[in-house]
């Protein structure tokens, strides 16, 4: 590829309540994120940040947008933690996929490429008392459970215990938030079970036969029934995930929910289906608080808490004044992704997990990247790697060679395989010594990249797959260096 020279951009000051967010998002992490711990009253926080009320008010905002505090009003109140470190964090990711409207196609795709990386850590890291829940879980699959429910619990229950005894935390919380809103636990909500029913009794043989090799220890086998396992589920869903998510978005649907979820929550679903399902573009006008409120039925409480919803991954903007109104806006997954790397700190989460995700949902990214590029995609790419050949500043150019892996991941035309990578590249880039950095290692990253990218737009995807994980040996073979 032909080299141009990057158009450098200064660097923004980050605003005080955001630099304000980030202590109070510090100082939960600091005292071991424990759900209930009340930090201050906002008295006491303006003391403590020295700040004025409207920038606490700001930072607390934010913050609560990531779903990690809330304010309390009332005698002993003050800001709280919300939720465990891990519950946030499933939370965070799987809201941010559904109010995007990932479909739940790509949603499964994600999760079996997590699936075939836990299978073969799962058989060399699994200890006798999982074997022997896993064993346990499997007999009763297998005996035919009394309902469909059990059955359909069971079975996620398999999946989860297989994430979770792979030793990598990565993929067990991966795992879950894609389960928090992929359909097989939306339609469980519903108590519509269609989807397992067609393939109970194939899912119970194929997980007997993957639980007895994980047991074992057999890579071969575990890497060979967690395929058929995917199959058999890809082959299905193909014809009636459709159905799923109009069932899940529909007006019936959101009100059937009651308490399973919050009515701000389904009013927020339905909004962002309806950009989805009308086209609209970033900018265009959805209406006015009045008019939004008698479209979805809703009272003003519900409605703002839907909008507070959406703003918080910039899916909507609200204009004040005259004209105003909500706009559509461009899903932004930075919050999430802060969430995710809170998350990292807060657990010790070691790099070399991070690695193992990389490599899995990089080698995933590229082939569907060349399956499913478009004209704009290829443009897209190739922009971001001719920005990365400019070395003069090693940060910037570390970063814009991220920005690459994150255009190639959009290539992949899946919404959940992006927000998993790109949350893993940035919380893998707070691991590296970038002060390190010197123009011969950038030189290398680039022309391994040009490589990848020669390859990708050539559309040879074997060729495409092996330049990757050639580049991926290479960077993890730097990091290692730097951990000596």
């Amino acid at each position: 590829m032909k080299q141009k020279t990057a158009i450098k951009t200064p660097p923004r000051k980050e605003k005080l309540s955001a630099q304000v967010s980030r202590k109070i998002e510090h100082d939960i992490v600091k005292s071991g994120w424990q759900p209930g711990t009340i930090l201050g009253t906002e008295a006491e926080l303006i003391t403590r940040y020295g700040v004025s009320r409207a920038v606490l008010r700001e930072a607390i905002s934010q913050v609560e947008r990531k779903g990690i505090a809330k304010m309390r009003r009332g005698h002993g109140g003050g800001l709280v933690v919300a939720d465990s470190a891990r519950t946030a964090t499933i939370h965070a990711l799987g809201t941010y996929l559904e109010l995007v409207n990932a479909d739940l196609r790509d949603m499964l795709e994600a999760r079996f490429l997590l699936d075939l990386l836990s299978a073969p850590l799962a058989c060399r890291n699994i200890s006798e008392e999982a074997a022997q829940e896993l064993r346990d879980k499997i007999d009763r699959l297998s005996s035919n459970p009394a309902s469909l429910e059990e059955a359909a619990r069971l079975n996620l229950d398999i999946r989860r215990l297989v994430a979770a005894v792979s030793g990598n935390p990565l993929v067990s919380l991966f795992s879950d938030a894609i389960d928090y809103s992929c359909s097989e636990l939306v339609v469980f909500q519903f108590g519509e079970l269609y989807i397992f029913k067609e393939f109970r009794a194939e899912t119970a043989a194929v997980k007997s036969r993957l639980g007895s090799a994980i047991i074992d220890a057999d890579e071969f086998h575990a890497l060979k029934y967690t395929r058929q396992n995917i199959d058999a589920q890809m082959a299905y869903f193909k014809n009636h995930l459709d159905k799923t998510r109009a069932q899940l978005h529909s007006s019936e649907a959101a009100g059937a929910q009651g308490t399973q979820l919050k009515l701000g929550h389904s009013i927020a679903l339905r909004i962002s289906d309806d950009i989805r399902t009308k086209g609209l573009q970033a900018g265009a006008r959805l209406g006015s608080e009045p008019e939004l409120m008698a479209k979805y039925d809703v009272s003003r409480a519900a409605f703002r808490e839907a909008v507070r919803l959406l703003e918080a991954h910039a899916i909507v903007q609200a204009r004040r004044g005259s004209g105003g109104g909500l706009t559509v806006g461009a899903a932004d997954p930075s919050n999430v992704i802060d969430t995710v790397i809170l998350y990292m700190d807060v657990m010790n989460i070691q790099p070399a997990t991070l690695i193992e995700v990389r490599e899995a949902l990089e080698v995933g990214a590229i082939r569907m990247a060349v399956q499913k590029m478009t004209a704009d995609d290829e443009a897209r790419i190739v922009a971001a790697l001719e920005a990365s050949a400019d070395f003069s500043t090693p940060e910037e150019s570390f970063y814009k060679a991220v920005m690459l892996h994150q255009a190639i991941s959009n290539a992949s035309h899946n919404a959940t395989l992006a927000l998993l990578l790109q949350a893993t590249l940035f919380c893998l880039a707070k691991t590296y010594d970038i002060a390190k950095l010197n123009v011969a290692w950038l030189q290398k990253l680039y022309d391994s990249h040009c490589e990848m990218v020669d390859a990708l737009v050539a559309r040879n995807e074997g060729l495409a797959v092996r330049e990757m994980l050639r580049y991926l040996e290479m960077v993890k073979g730097w990091w290692l260096e730097q951990h000596e």
